[in-house]
């Protein structure tokens, strides 16, 4: 029910991070993922993020970054392992936490007064997770946080109305 209210570019970037999470190797759809599916569409979310420094590239980057670390922290040099990531096939589940942003999306437009679960409602959603999540840690290295993204997606409201 929840995914039908979804705008056209809203189940794109879902589908989008499914790619995203197959092609890391990953065997879930986590809130990572979503953010980097926002990232692969033109979007008023997308536009934002870029504007910050953030593109799709860039997010794919500081995740493997984020990846290296933790397993540098318990012992692994990731440099001496090259092993190429294996596309998982079948059905990959959304963790608590990207579910969890698909529902706040709708939590957010709600509070806009919108019936279509948008780009930007999403985007809105991940970024007001609670740590510890990846989404937020990426936007945490570009320096955009939650209260930054409603200041920046709600001004060409303001300046409309």
């Amino acid at each position: 029910m929840l995914f039908q209210r979804f705008a056209r570019s809203t189940r794109a970037a879902v589908r989008h991070a499914i790619t995203e999470a197959r092609g890391r190797g990953d065997r879930y759809v986590g809130a990572e993922h979503l953010l980097l599916g926002l990232l692969c569409l033109p979007s008023r979310a997308c536009g934002v993020l870029g504007a910050a420094g953030l593109d799709l590239p860039a997010a794919r980057q500081a995740l493997h970054t984020m990846d290296a670390e933790a397993l540098a922290s318990v012992g692994v040099d990731v440099s001496a392992v090259e092993v190429p990531p294996v596309a998982p096939r079948g059905h990959l589940p959304f963790t608590p936490g990207a579910r969890s942003a698909l529902e706040g999306c709708l939590a957010e437009a709600r509070r806009g007064g919108e019936r279509r679960l948008s780009p930007e409602h999403l985007l809105l959603a991940l970024a007001s997770a609670p740590p510890p999540d990846l989404a937020v840690a990426v936007l945490a290295r570009f320096d955009i946080g939650e209260a930054d993204l409603r200041c920046r997606l709600d001004a060409p409201l303001r300046e409309a109305g």
